[in-house]
């Protein structure tokens, strides 16, 4: 059993467990960057529902806030439910995508290719659920900590 992160969407929690066997590197970026609030000052544009990539909310910070990786980790352009993703935009972003069914990681210039580095594998009806309601409502707060 791996080290576990709680993914708090708009006061809903979920745990996630990370994938630290196909993606290490990813997982400790991450680890070492944790907690991460979509709200925080280094955020770029909050948590909001994706407009390219299907069932996806996604938010960006800063390579301040979130540090190099290697993007060759585990990689996929798909996600499925419950898969927490994350993508190195440019050499100055980092964005992460949570998956709530299925996804095609898209930009207006094409394809992307992220790394899946944990996975929500329980209230899964409640996580698509509460990434739904981002349509209607637009930005929410997404929390990720340690577990």
């Amino acid at each position: 059993m791996g080290r576990k992160i709680e993914v708090e969407i708009d006061n809903v929690k979920f745990t996630a467990e990370l994938l630290e066997d196909v993606a290490p590197t990813v997982c400790k970026t991450v680890w070492d960057a944790l907690p991460l609030d979509s709200e925080e000052e280094s955020s770029l544009f909050g948590a909001t529902h994706s407009s390219w990539s299907g069932n996806t909310i996604n938010m960006a910070w800063t390579e301040e806030r979130i540090s190099s990786f290697d993007n060759d980790e585990n990689t996929t352009i798909y996600g499925a439910t419950g898969d927490l993703v994350l993508y190195l935009t440019t050499t100055t972003a980092r964005e992460l995508f949570i998956c709530y069914g299925l996804s095609q990681f898209r930009y207006v210039s094409g394809v992307l290719k992220g790394s899946i580095f944990a996975k929500i594998t329980t209230d899964l009806d409640k996580l698509a659920k509460v990434c739904r309601s981002f349509k209607e409502t637009g930005k929410k707060q997404v929390i990720i900590r340690k577990k």
